[in-house]
């Protein structure tokens, strides 16, 4: 079984609907290793804007 040597963290982005023009800004979370990983998980779908990053402490995180 291959183990993550790097902290796993929770990313925060302000992020908009690339397909809705008229989308409000709304905060996303997501656990990675790194932002680069987080932001491969949402580009697709949103335009991001760094927010920050946490320590993971048992936080539960959900995709919208």
């Amino acid at each position: 079984m291959k183990t993550n040597s790097q902290p796993t963290k929770v990313y925060l982005f302000a992020s908009v609907l690339r397909s809705d023009m008229k989308s409000r800004p709304f905060m996303q979370r997501v656990k990675a290793t790194s932002e680069k990983e987080a932001r491969r998980q949402l580009v697709r779908d949103y335009i991001l804007a760094f927010a920050g990053c946490l320590p993971v402490k048992n936080i539960e995180v959900r995709h919208v």
